[in-house]
């Protein structure tokens, strides 16, 4: 994920820049909810305004890492398959008259697509800032030996 990790620190701007920010908000308030789902809990996520600063959302996308982390172990075929239930399904209704059911598995495929189109527009925004963007693609993780995530919240 690129910005909570050394990327985002070392591009001039990017720490005040509200569009990094919302992206990451957005990027983990949709993973968040996603996660409280899968675990029956109710989806509560906070304000964009509770984060002072980008570091305070870098600090909140870490602790869902963490606990995604403890979460996935706990998970096996038969909850993959079951249902996953929206809150948000009335307004899918509206928009596409019918909403069939996405199971866990397939919804842990949406959290990841839909976190990498956000990756994307992030990294643009830091080459628009003049700044490098991280290598995300997946391969390259491979390629590179499954490396630990190194986290920490930039400086800024």
């Amino acid at each position: 994920m690129p910005c909570c990790g050394r990327q985002c620190g070392r591009v001039p701007g990017s720490h005040a820049d509200e569009r990094i920010r919302a992206l990451l908000y957005h990027t983990h308030s949709v993973q968040w909810a996603y996660l409280q789902l899968f675990r029956d809990e109710p989806v509560e996520i906070p304000e964009p305004n509770t984060f002072e600063d980008l570091k305070a959302v870098q600090r909140w996308a870490l602790d869902y890492y963490s606990s995604l982390k403890r979460f996935m172990p706990t998970v096996d075929e038969d909850q993959l398959n079951q249902g996953v239930t929206f809150p948000w399904a009335e307004q899918l209704m509206e928009r596409f008259g019918e909403v069939h059911t996405a199971s866990v598995s397939q919804s842990i495929v949406q959290v990841v697509l839909h976190s990498t189109y956000h990756r994307g527009q992030i990294a643009t925004r830091i080459r628009e800032l003049g700044g490098t963007p991280p290598l995300t693609d997946f391969i390259a993780y491979i390629w590179a030996g499954e490396p630990e995530p190194n986290w920490h919240v930039a400086s800024g």
